[in-house]
Formats: structure tokens, C-alpha cells, sequence
């Protein structure tokens, strides 16, 4: 009888607000980032608005106590360049020390105006990275993924088109928790193209920290990321009996690049972008776990900028 008479209300309403910051064609860009998960963590949301040159928002909602597991998503991109809503069924298939997941969605896209880019899309994701208490990240181990998107005029696409993307990730442990972590990405786009730039967060599938989305774009892409992970402290303490815990503070010290092109690719439309960031980890609500990060970044090939960026990742969805 209490299986059946449970209802998430009490524990599900946003209880913390944190602010967000960037820079958007160096004008500054602040927001506001809340969430939420009930205490059986079936339903997980979070929302995340900025105000300002890149003024944004995103709703995400999270579904989990069946399987497959529900998502989702909307979207506004800054200046209006994108909108949309994504739905999703994701069904994991676990082991001891690894795991795999298949995902089928639907994507109504909106791009600047009334062209609209409606898809299809289906993902493979596996994983067997680990990590341990004291971790930063997983500290070994690897992920490999690969996601198809279709878009028909006949599913109210403004074109016909195939997207591929594969993702490859290694985590290497150095020792005292340090990682080296690699993050290598490629992708074609048949009758259509992909836009390179960003930070991880604004909404492309091809961030390259130091230079705006879009700063590229091409049907052929390809990016990599090269990050030294090193732990600065380790709080470990929570505020009294309020539901807030806060863990660790760790840093990081990396290298993007990535080009993108349609037909001969040629040395000059490399980019490179190079920074840092400082990221809390902190649990929320016994269950929610959160990263603030706070970045920047600079593009030193043509087109690159300085970027300031803090952000909030929700960990674990």
C-alpha cells in the first residue's frame, strides 16, 4: 500500500537556485539554474535560463522508474538561432563493470525563422570507465558511442539528410586521482552539415571551447579534447541538517581542436582553443549530484575569442 499511495510532490520542488555567467560576443549573459529530483529519484528535472546578448533556456525532465526510462527536453538557443523539443526512451543494459544503453528519439528543431529541422534519432552507448570514492572522474576505462539522425521532408524536415557521429572516451588515472582524459569525436552529415564551436552546454554536438558555435561548419567534422583532471580539495561537509552536501573541488587544464569542412580539408581551418576550468562537485536533495563550473577558455587560431563561462552540470542523467 505504500508503493502505491508514494507521490514525489513532497520531495521534488526545487529547494537551491544557482546562478550561471558568460560572455556572448563579449557581452556578459547571467542565469539562473535550479532542479530537482523526489527522493525514490524516479522523476529528475532541472531548468536552466540566461538573460542578456545570449539569452537562453533549457527544460529537461527525467522519467526513471520504469523501464525504458522517459526523457524530455526543451530548448531555446541564444539570438533565437534555435528552438525545439526532444523526445526519448532509453533502455540500459548493466554488468558489474560495465554497461550499454539504446536510445530512440524524435527531435522537432526549429532553426532561425520558419525553417524547421525535424529528425529521427538512434543512439548505442557503451561504457565501461570506473571510477572510485575519492575520484574526480571515472580514472580508467573508456566509452564508445554512436548516434544516427534522420531528417525527411516527409517527417516536416525542411531537407532529406543523414547525420552520423561517433564519440570514443579514455580515462587514464595518473596516480593521487589525477586523470588524463581523451575525448575524440567525428562525424558526417550526408546532404547537410555540422557546426563547430561552443562550450559544452550551449547545444552542439561539436564544442570547441574558445570560439562561438558555429565559428565552422562543414559535412565532415571532427574534434578532440585533451584534459589534465588534478583534485584540489576534498570537503566533504554538509550545512547543518539541510540537504546539502558538498565533496570535492577539482581543476583542470585543456586543449580543443577540431576543424570542420566540405570537400578538400586544408591545414588552415584547424582551430585550437586552450583553458582551464574549476568545478564543486556537491549533492543536492540526498540524490541530485551537481558540478559548477566555472571556465575560461581562448581561441588562439583564426576566429577565437576569451571566453568566461560558469556553468551547471547535472551529473548522473
Amino acid at each position: 500500500d505504500l508503493y502505491k499511495n508514494y507521490s514525489p510532490y513532497p520531495t521534488v520542488l526545487p529547494g537551491f537556485w544557482l546562478p550561471t555567467f558568460q560572455l556572448f560576443n563579449e557581452k556578459p549573459t547571467y542565469g539562473i539554474f535550479t532542479a530537482g529530483r523526489d527522493v525514490l529519484g524516479y522523476h529528475t528535472y532541472y531548468i536552466n535560463a540566461g538573460y542578456g546578448e545570449g539569452a537562453n533556456l533549457e527544460m529537461l525532465y527525467y522519467y526513471d522508474r520504469h523501464r525504458p526510462t522517459l526523457m524530455l527536453r526543451g530548448y531555446r538557443r541564444p539570438m533565437d538561432t534555435e528552438s525545439g523539443v526532444e523526445a526519448s526512451v532509453t533502455y540500459p543494459v548493466k554488468r558489474l563493470e560495465r554497461s550499454m544503453q539504446f536510445t530512440a528519439g524524435y527531435h522537432l528543431k526549429r532553426l532561425e525563422g520558419p525553417e524547421r529541422r525535424d529528425n529521427i534519432f538512434g543512439k548505442i552507448h557503451y561504457s565501461n570507465a570506473l571510477g572510485y570514492p575519492y575520484s574526480i572522474s571515472s580514472e580508467k576505462g573508456r566509452t564508445l558511442s554512436l548516434t544516427v539522425k534522420d531528417y525527411s521532408k516527409s517527417r516536416w524536415s525542411y531537407v532529406d539528410r543523414t547525420e552520423y557521429i561517433g564519440k570514443y572516451e579514455e580515462f587514464i588515472g595518473l596516480g593521487e586521482h589525477m586523470v588524463f582524459y581523451l575525448d575524440l569525436k567525428g562525424g558526417y552529415a550526408r546532404n547537410g552539415g555540422f557546426q563547430l564551436g561552443g562550450v559544452p552546454g550551449d547545444g552542439g554536438d561539436f564544442p570547441l571551447r574558445g570560439y562561438p558555435i558555429g565559428s565552422s561548419g562543414g559535412k565532415y567534422i571532427t574534434s578532440a579534447s585533451f584534459e589534465w583532471r588534478f583534485p584540489l580539495e576534498y570537503v566533504y561537509k554538509g550545512v547543518g541538517t539541510k540537504p546539502i552536501f558538498w565533496e570535492r573541488l577539482h581543476g583542470s587544464v585543456f586543449a580543443d581542436t577540431g576543424a570542420a569542412w566540405y570537400e578538400d580539408p586544408q591545414v588552415e581551418i584547424i582551430k585550437t582553443g586552450i583553458g582551464s576550468e574549476a568545478v564543486f562537485d556537491m549533492v543536492l536533495g540526498y540524490k541530485l549530484r551537481l558540478a559548477p563550473t566555472f571556465g575560461v577558455a581562448r581561441g588562439i587560431s583564426k576566429g577565437g575569442e576569451t571566453r568566461v563561462y560558469l556553468l551547471v552540470v547535472v551529473k548522473g542523467i
